[in-house]
């Protein structure tokens, strides 16, 4: 199995299915035109890993923003500063157009569960900030313990721009890039090790165009390193290392570490030639995303283990080159 073509299978293999992408496109456009013919909003733009194109298959919920018709100053003036007085209104319009609907309040999301989508839509309102031309917006915080903070400055639009212009800079594979790192934490670490972080550290990791697996290398080599320092979001505004709960960051050091001695191996391996062996040893950082080839028989490995350079890789198995972590001690027949 080519290691090239293994990651074009791979990379496929995370994409989100067009056609579930394009109906939530549409539920998008058509509950942004609902709400602005309700009054209650002025528009809407799509945020989050969906928006960025960073999130990976199965498509598991779309984030969008609603811009409210007032300023944040006017809104306070009028004693509407809780985000749950606004949450009621959008709750009764949506609940009267998409009957069956099912909504969960979070920390800046009213979730929407709408009857016949196996996505949940999750709507931020927001107050559009000022004219600064950095395009901020304001968006609920519930469990903001001053009302005075109830809506908190979101540069989400500021991180759409830097990751485009990363994604254009890399000749689109950036976004490619993301999935694959989130598929290996996720795989390594849990579901619970932020996307967010994942980005974060591809985005310092990977400046200029490469092939996957160069890219896949050094973001797992650069994680490594980020993760036991700190690291900033790909805005710079915020040192989001400093999210982690020690254990957790912790955790994900060591599989950063493992798994980018790993990649070294696996690059080494096709670098001389075996490429068998080395999507073993990706298989085995991604899991099964990642194709890997049928296993080794017993026959193969004693037939590779007769070549002069032969060596073992950490997966177990034999390869014909000398590429491998340890050496394989070759046979010689029985003499007296």
């Amino acid at each position: 199995m080519n290691q090239g073509a293994a990651f074009q299978m791979f990379d496929g293999h995370l994409n989100l299915d067009p056609t579930e992408r394009q109906r939530a496109e549409r539920l998008h456009v058509e509950m942004t035109a609902f709400l602005v013919g309700e009054g209650l909003i002025v528009g809407g733009f799509l945020q989050g890993s969906f928006a960025r194109k960073t999130m990976r298959a199965p498509l598991h919920d779309v984030d969008k923003v609603v811009l409210l018709p007032v300023s944040k100053e006017a809104a306070i003036r009028a004693q509407l500063r809780g985000p749950d007085v606004v949450m009621d209104s959008l709750e009764l319009a949506i609940d009267r157009r998409y009957r069956g609907t099912t909504f969960e309040r979070k920390k800046h999301v009213l979730q929407c569960t709408l009857p016949g989508y196996d996505f949940p839509l999750d709507i931020a309102p927001a107050f559009e900030g000022p004219d600064d031309g950095m395009g901020n917006v304001f968006i609920a915080n519930r469990e903001a313990m001053d009302p005075a903070d109830a809506w908190e400055r979101s540069n989400t639009r500021a991180l759409m721009r830097v990751v485009s212009a990363r994604n254009a800079l890399t000749l689109g594979r950036f976004i490619h890039w993301v999935r694959m790192g989130k598929e290996m934490a996720a795989h390594q670490i849990g579901a619970e090790f932020p996307g967010m972080q994942t980005e974060s550290l591809c985005f310092a990791a990977n400046t200029k165009p490469a092939d996957d697996a160069t890219a896949c290398q050094r973001l797992l080599e650069d994680g490594a390193r980020l993760l036991a320092d700190e690291y900033p979001d790909p805005t710079g505004e915020q040192v989001i290392s400093r999210r982690l709960a020690p254990d957790l960051k912790a955790r994900a050091l060591e599989a950063f570490r493992q798994s980018a001695d790993q990649a070294r191996e696996a690059r080494a391996l096709a670098a001389a030639g075996d490429d068998d062996n080395a999507c073993v040893i990706w298989h085995s950082i991604f899991g099964d995303a990642f194709p890997a080839p049928a296993g080794q028989t017993v026959q193969d490995a004693f037939a590779k283990s007769y070549v002069g350079a032969a060596s073992i890789t950490s997966a177990g198995l034999v390869s014909p080159t000398q590429a491998a972590r340890q050496p394989s001690r070759g046979s010689r027949a029985w003499a007296p």
